[in-house]
């Protein structure tokens, strides 16, 4: 099995790949959105979990102008987030372009699941991940890292992890499944 982690930004994303030993494999950044699910396809097995730091799908709701459930729900728990709105707001907003860019990942990885069942998709939230790994670790090739995208490499690192964590049990869903759920790590000391 191998693990995805998909930090999403408005023009480039990265990418952090990561093996069943927790050996973070491969970095990628500044990957543009068109023809990235096909990639990380060609680079990996047919087995994999891809966990991605954006919103699954916009709002339905149009009587709540701001937030899904799963949002809401970590709001609760204390986490500041982005909340997502109606896709009418969405793409008014230039500052929503991430969010536009994770709808269409979402989109390309369920097509890509209809032929290859094999895969899964979660949707993660780093800011409510970290500090709920607590004795896992990871093996990281320093020379991975490039020194401008740091932080949005460590958040693509963080997603593979999340991934590794969800097929191993360790997870907890916020939300409902008609909106989306965020999958987080659950908070108890992790099983290896």
């Amino acid at each position: 099995m191998v693990y995805i982690g998909i930090d999403v930004a408005s023009v480039n994303q990265t990418i952090a790949i990561m093996d069943d030993q927790l050996k973070v494999i491969n970095l990628l950044i500044n990957e543009p959105v068109k023809g990235l699910a096909r990639k990380i396809i060609k680079l990996v097995s047919d087995n994999f979990i891809v966990a991605i730091d954006a919103p699954r799908k916009p709002v339905r709701n149009k009587d709540r102008k701001w937030g899904r459930v799963c949002e809401v729900d970590l709001h609760k728990m204390g986490y500041r987030l982005q909340w997502t709105p109606p896709l009418e707001i969405v793409k008014e907003r230039s500052d929503k372009q991430w969010m536009i860019n994770g709808f269409q990942l979402f989109e390309d990885f369920e097509q890509i699941k209809k032929i290859n069942t094999s895969i899964e998709i979660i949707e993660t939230f780093p800011s409510a991940c970290y500090g709920r790994f607590h004795n896992l670790f990871i093996t990281l090739p320093f020379h991975f890292f490039d020194r401008r995208s740091k932080k949005d490499q460590i958040d693509a690192i963080c997603c593979a992890l999340t991934a590794w964590c969800y097929n191993n049990g360790n997870y907890q869903a916020i939300g409902n499944v008609i909106e989306g759920q965020i999958i987080i790590p659950i908070k108890e000391e992790l099983r290896t």
